[in-house]
């Protein structure tokens, strides 16, 4: 008898000690117990296991039945596996959180490869290795021994394999459908090491392509994203989106723009797609911008980040339930105008999203000194789904100064030959493309200036597509591009220009001739010697005929005035054949006190020219105004 009290006895210490080391681990014991039943009914899709294992809804109960069913999953259920993670079990307000790998073939990858062939879908199935499986965590949460997220565990597991291998079934689960027109009915899957994957329905007779322009997930959006995905007529697809994102995360919110077009192309249109929940208990902070805030409206926020040596990288904030695309028309960096700049690089941004967006710069644009100031034009496109259309607006940044460590450094080192109240204009010098001006913004705007003609040493080249538009305050170059030997000695230059600018109230302009500006007193200017006969004189301008050029008849030009002028012609005659206003085009300018070569545009007749005549307009560019010179008839032998 004693003996068997000191056996009860020393037992009933023994338990004692190891509920008193090991009573977690009991609990956990316990928890892992159930879980185990769960899992084991749910894998083999028994369903009579599953209605007593948890709190499941008639509608779960009755889809396990129907998936059990399934051609495509009597192939999948004998390799479905699952590991509970001891670990990992908690108990928090008397629920115990227990969390379960599923692993199991890549069921969507075997699907997009066999279509509707189940036998080739098995195939595929058996011969993929199992290091090659996909894992599903899952939380089984258990209160008072039951399950109570049992709808949402099972729709963490069979959700997607409902919505591929059933698309008619009624059941969402926990993938609810985030989108859906008459062609395509779109669900959001999960989130993985690759990107963001979505289920596709192709509703339409065509094969369809599935092109995501940005992707939100919880709030942070994306638009670096690699994914063309093509979905046959009436089949469910996979897209794979692929971008980088932290794939830990739990989706709590998703949103997007997307592009839907036919395979051949004879139908395409867009969608956004708004802030949509996908989970309402998942937790999260929503992004905040990365940088220094230097713009804010009621539609965007802009925080400048950093600068690469061919990048400028910002955070933007779309604060608007529509998708936005943000470029830059001007933009100047501690006061130096960047040229170069692509009018076609647009970075997307989600509805109610934050992104990171990544301008190209040109190379060299970026100083070793760092960024003090950034300066510039941005153009914000608003897109509109019912009218599948961009509305456009703009908004002017100045960031003040960011960093009053760096010296900046302003003002053209070249040769100061034009100023007024808005704009700054210096030589600096002839390269092989052309004469270099610096041009110096002056205004709160943005400025679009433009050279029509310049001359060096009284002469004068009639200039096309010369301009370039500049930051507000800032420094840029200007190319007038035209033939001239960059060791040509600098005597004297004369040019015409025109620049604008739009403020709140307006457009404001202003056309100037440049005079004669002396650049070197040391330097002898000869003037060019026009070619061909004399046809015309007056105390403006002498005109020389030079004969056939390539688009017309060609005129030297002398401008004996302080103004720019070209030439033009309602009515002209080539060997007695008329030609009216309808037939004629003007070509270029000739600056002040200069010669150049003008072109009269017309079709010119294979038959050598033996007279000409007629009436010439001889303009002032400045304003427009004009007066006649009448060619008299001219004979050429």
């Amino acid at each position: 008898m004693g003996r068997l009290k000191k056996t009860i006895s020393f037992t009933l210490i023994i338990l004692m000690l190891i509920t008193c080391l090991t009573g977690c681990d009991l609990s956990k014991i316990i928890a892992k117990r159930r879980a185990v039943k769960v899992m084991d009914a749910l894998v083999t899709l028994n369903s009579k296991k599953i209605k007593v294992t948890g709190n499941y809804s008639e509608e779960v109960l009755e889809v396990s039945k129907t998936l059990k069913d399934n051609s495509y999953m009597k192939v999948l259920l004998p390799r479905l596996s699952y590991e509970v993670d001891e670990e990992n079990i908690t108990t928090e307000d008397g629920v115990t959180y227990c969390d379960v790998n599923v692993k199991l073939p890549d069921y969507e990858d075997a699907y997009l490869r066999c279509g509707a062939d189940v036998f080739m879908y098995a195939e595929e199935i058996k011969s993929q290795d199992e290091s090659d499986y996909i894992t599903v965590p899952v939380t089984l949460a258990f209160k008072d021994k039951k399950l109570v997220n049992a709808d949402d565990v099972f729709s963490d597991m069979y959700s997607s394999m409902i919505f591929m291998f059933e698309p008619s079934s009624s059941y969402t689960g926990k993938l609810p459908i985030i989108y859906e027109d008459d062609c395509i009915k779109l669900k959001f899957l999960r989130l993985d090491s690759l990107g963001a994957h979505f289920l596709i329905k192709n509703y339409t007779d065509d094969e369809l392509i599935f092109m995501p322009q940005d992707i939100s997930i919880n709030g942070r959006s994306y638009c670096d994203i690699d994914c063309y995905c093509h979905i046959k007529s009436g089949e469910v697809g996979e897209a794979t989106c692929k971008f980088d994102i932290d794939s830990t995360q739990a989706v709590g919110t998703v949103a997007g723009h997307f592009h839907i077009s036919s395979s051949d192309f004879k139908f395409k249109y867009y969608f956004t797609l708004e802030k949509t929940v996908i989970d309402d208990k998942v937790k999260f902070d929503a992004p905040s911008l990365d940088g220094t805030l230097i713009y804010e409206d009621e539609n965007v926020k802009l925080a400048y980040k950093e600068t690469t040596t061919d990048h400028i990288i910002f955070d933007a904030e779309n604060l608007t339930e529509n998708n936005i695309r943000i470029g830059i028309d001007t933009l100047a960096l501690n006061g130096k105008n960047i040229d170069g700049l692509s009018f076609l690089d647009y970075q997307y941004v989600a509805p109610l999203s934050v992104s990171e967006i990544k301008f190209d710069l040109p190379y060299g644009a970026v100083s070793d000194t760092g960024i003090a100031t950034v300066v510039g034009k941005f153009r914000m496109y608003t897109f509109d789904n019912q009218t599948q259309k961009d509305e456009s607006s703009t908004f002017n940044v100045d960031s003040g100064i960011l960093d009053d460590s760096i010296v900046v450094e302003t003002g053209s080192d070249g040769f100061a030959v034009y100023e007024d109240s808005n704009v700054k204009i210096y030589y600096k010098e002839i390269s092989s493309d052309g004469v270099v001006f610096d041009i110096e913004n002056l205004t709160d705007y943005e400025m679009t200036l433009v050279a029509e003609a310049v001359s060096i040493n009284k002469q004068s080249f009639a200039l096309t597509l010369c301009g370039d538009t500049y930051a507000s305050h800032s420094l840029g170059t200007l190319v007038a591009e035209c033939d001239l030997d960059p060791s040509t000695p600098v005597g004297e230059l004369s040019a015409f220009f025109r620049y604008s600018y739009k403020t709140d109230s307006g457009t404001e302009s202003q056309r100037f001739p440049l005079d004669t500006v002396i650049i070197d007193s040391n330097v002898a200017v000869v003037p060019p010697t026009p070619e061909g006969p004399l046809v015309y004189e007056d105390k403006n301008v002498k005109i020389y005929y030079n004969g056939v050029a390539e688009k017309g008849l060609a005129f030297d030009v002398e401008n004996l005035s302080n103004l720019p002028y070209s030439i033009n012609s309602e009515q002209f005659f080539i060997n007695f054949k008329e030609y009216t206003e309808e037939e004629i085009l003007i070509s270029g300018v000739v600056a002040p006190h200069s010669t150049g070569t003008l072109v009269l545009v017309l079709e010119v007749p294979e038959d050598d020219i033996k007279v000409i005549s007629g009436t010439l307009h001889i303009v002032d560019n400045t304003n427009f105004s004009s007066y006649n010179a009448e060619i008299t008839e001219t004979k050429f032998e």
